[in-house]
């Protein structure tokens, strides 16, 4: 005789954590993805105690309007910033939703919508203040405060002369850099739109990579691998952790070189300013290309009215 015993499986509870590794297992989510989720949640957990290991089902719709008001109002974040929040976090219910792991009546984010974003004029570095930059990188101190200022002299000319991005600057690698053809690859893996292509080397910055190559055989004693990171400031400088710069060592360096120069300067306004000073050559569709956008309409975003043609154009108004 058999007998039939009922079981009740444990059902884990679900919470942001728990829907984030499942999300990791099942997607293979990029690296990037996953930080801004979790700095998202981090967000969070400052109006929500513990976010991350709430049960969903016990997450009231109201302390997230209170999160982004806090956002908006307190913190004074950006418009772009809380729907980045919001879109990422959203991003982990629906997975949820999708995989089974949440029921489909359980969404927190009901009601909670994005914010318009203001469409402001793109952050750029004026010509006189890169040239006040690099004059204050030249003064002897500047190599105590930013040691080895020479690296990060290269550092801010391959981004000012190709517009890439932090990521894709720390993801070079040496076999991406192909001398003799004047030739940048930036890869699939290290691109916002998984994507590769390849962009030009300048001459100015031709000459700046050579430099960075020779002192880098120099210290490490022979031909860097092809595999090995371009931009290691940690061969030249010891103080700074990790086998690799990272994103954030790079983010850091500009942030430390605003406040120490009074420059409004950061990694992505020489994208900006690349963009900016190559969309008024009418050069759209190779702008394209060298930034790397899916869509042109991003692209256009660098487009800046000319005002000495909008008043010619004034003019045929005639007087009053």
């Amino acid at each position: 005789m058999f007998i039939s015993i009922e079981t009740n499986p444990t059902v884990p509870t679900v919470t942001f954590s728990f829907l984030l590794t499942r999300y990791r297992r099942v997607r293979l989510p990029a690296v990037q993805t996953v930080s801004q989720v979790e700095v998202a949640l981090r967000s969070l957990a400052i109006v929500v105690e513990n976010a991350d290991s709430l049960p969903l089902d016990q997450l009231d719709p109201e302390r997230l309007l209170d999160w982004r008001d806090h956002l908006l109002n307190v913190r004074r974040v950006s418009q772009a910033t809380w729907n980045n929040y919001l879109r990422h976090l959203k991003l982990l219910v629906h997975f949820g939703h999708e995989s089974g792991d949440l029921p489909v009546s359980v969404n927190p984010f009901s009601g909670v919508k994005r914010v318009q974003e203001y469409q402001c004029s793109k952050k750029v570095i004026p010509s006189a203040d890169l040239r006040l930059l690099m004059a204050y990188l030249d003064q002897d101190k500047a190599d105590v405060e930013f040691y080895p200022v020479w690296f990060w002299k290269v550092v801010i000319r391959c981004l000012y002369y190709t517009g890439m991005r932090r990521r894709q600057l720390v993801s070079l690698r040496w076999a991406d850099v192909d001398f003799s053809r004047g030739v940048i690859r930036l890869r699939a893996d290290s691109s916002k739109t998984k994507r590769e292509w390849s962009i030009p080397i300048p001459a100015p910055l031709h000459e700046s990579l050579e430099v960075l190559r020779a002192a880098t055989v120099q210290v490490r004693g022979r031909v860097p691998l092809a595999e090995e990171q371009v931009f290691c400031v940690q061969w030249f400088n010891r103080a700074y952790k990790g086998k690799e710069t990272s994103v954030g060592q790079v983010s850091g360096f500009f942030k430390r070189l605003k406040n120490n120069s009074g420059i409004a300067v950061s990694a992505h306004r020489f994208r900006h300013t690349l963009g900016t000073k190559v969309a008024a050559t009418g050069q759209i569709r190779d702008l394209q290309k060298q930034l790397g956008h899916t869509d042109l309409k991003t692209t256009m975003g660098y487009v800046q009215p000319d005002l000495g043609r909008m008043r010619d154009m004034l003019d045929v108004l005639g007087d009053l």
